[in-house]
C-alpha cells in the first residue's frame, strides 16, 4: 500500500509544512511497523508522511510488521525502515531468547526515547494485589499477551519468568497464556475470557481504554527486586505508570513498573545519502509527528543520537555530527 495514496490531504499538509529536497530518482522505502490498529502503525505512518513532504521523489511502501519480527526483517533487508525496543534488540544483537541467531546487518537510525511502559492488568473483582500471589497461590489466571510475535508476548513470558512462573507451569494450574489481536483482546475481556492483560507501549492506548468500559482493572506494580532482574538480564529500565492515566481508572496512586525505548533501525547495506535523508526528516519533524501522536512531544532532537543498541549507521552519523549532537 502507497503511503501517498493513504493519506491525500494530510500529505498535501505535510507537504506545505516543510521545505522540499531533490532526492535519488527512484528511492524505495518498505517501512515496516507493527500490527495495523496499533501505535506503531501510526507512528510509521507519520514519519513516511514526513519523509515523503522533505523529499517527494522517495517512493514509500507501509507494512505492517511485529516487535519480535521486525529486527530481522531488516537483518534480512525486507525492512528498510523499521521499529524496534531497545530489550528486543539486545536480544537479537546477542542471539538469545527467542532469536536463535545474532543479527548482524543492522544499524540504527535513530533512539526515539519514547519509553515503553509495562502494562500488567488484571480484573479487580478477582482480589489478586501481586504477581507474587498469583505464584504463591497458583491462581489460574487468564493472561491476554497481545498479539502474536508482539513485544508484549516476549516481554510478558520474560516478566512472569522473572518472579518464577512459566506459561507451561502456568497451564497446569489450569491457567494459560494466549496472544491475540488487539481487538481480539477487547473480545476476551467483553466474553470474560481474560483475567490479565498484558501490554508494553508508550502513554496510554486505545485498546486498553476500551476494555476498561466493560470490566474494572487496576495496575499490579513489579517489584524492586524483579525490575532490577529484567534490567540486569533485558535492559529495562524503572519508571512508573503515572496514576492519572485512563482517568484514574487502573491505579489510586503511581504503580511502579519498568519500561525500555523505541529505536528505528535500517539495514547496514543502506546508503549513506539515504539514511542521511530519512534522519534529517524525522529530526525537523518532531512538531509535525507529535501533533499526530502526543507521545513524540517527549522526543527531543538530542536524545535521537544517545544510547544505541546497535552501531550507528554512517548517514544518520553524518547528519548527528553537522548538527553537533555528537562528536
Amino acid at each position: 500500500m502507497k503511503i501517498k495514496s493513504l493519506f491525500p490531504c494530510l500529505l498535501l499538509a505535510v507537504a506545505c509544512a516543510f521545505p522540499v529536497h531533490t532526492a535519488t530518482a527512484g528511492t524505495h522505502l518498505n517501512l515496516v511497523s507493527g500490527a495495523v490498529s496499533g501505535k506503531w502503525y501510526l507512528n510509521m505512518g507519520l514519519i513516511g508522511k514526513a519523509i515523503a513532504a522533505m523529499y517527494p521523489d522517495i517512493e514509500i511502501t507501509m507494512l505492517p510488521g511485529a516487535g519480535r519480527s521486525n529486527v530481522i526483517m531488516a537483518d534480512k533487508g525486507k525492512a528498510d525502515v523499521t521499529f524496534s525496543q531497545a530489550a528486543l534488540t539486545s536480544a537479537a544483537r546477542d542471539g538469545i531468547s527467542p532469536y536463535n541467531y545474532k543479527v548482524r546487518n543492522v544499524c540504527t537510525l535513530m533512539n526515539i526515547q519514547d519509553p515503553q511502559n509495562f502494562n500488567v492488568l488484571v480484573r479487580r473483582d478477582l482480589g489478586i494485589d501481586s504477581i507474587e500471589q498469583i505464584r504463591e497461590k497458583k491462581i489460574p489466571v487468564r493472561i491476554s499477551t497481545g498479539p502474536q510475535g508482539g513485544n508484549s508476548e516476549v516481554y510478558g513470558r520474560w516478566l512472569f519468568e522473572a518472579y518464577g512462573i512459566s506459561f507451561e507451569e502456568l497451564a497446569k494450574w489450569g491457567g494459560k497464556a494466549f496472544p491475540s489481536t488487539m481487538d481480539g483482546v477487547i473480545e476476551a475481556v467483553q466474553n470474560n475470557q481474560a483475567d490479565i492483560v498484558i501490554w508494553n507501549g508508550s502513554g496510554e492506548s486505545w485498546h486498553i481504554a476500551e476494555i476498561l468500559k466493560s470490566a474494572p482493572f487496576k495496575a499490579l506494580a513489579i517489584s524492586p527486586e524483579v525490575a532490577e532482574k529484567m534490567g540486569k538480564e533485558h535492559g529495562f529500565r524503572p519508571t512508573v505508570l503515572p496514576k492519572e492515566y485512563y482517568k484514574g481508572q487502573i491505579a489510586d496512586t503511581d504503580v511502579p513498573t519498568i519500561c525500555d525505548w523505541l529505536e528505528i533501525l535500517v539495514p547496514s547495506s543502506m546508503p549513506e545519502e539515504t539514511a542521511y535523508k530519512i534522519t534529517k526528516s524525522v529530526a525537523e519533524s518532531l512538531d509535525f509527528l507529535s501533533q499526530g501522536n502526543p507521545d513524540w512531544k517527549k522526543v527531543t532532537q538530542e536524545m535521537m543520537a544517545k544510547d544505541f543498541i546497535l552501531p550507528m549507521h554512517p548517514g544518520a552519523e553524518r547528519y548527528y555530527r553537522e548538527r553537533g549532537w555528537i562528536k
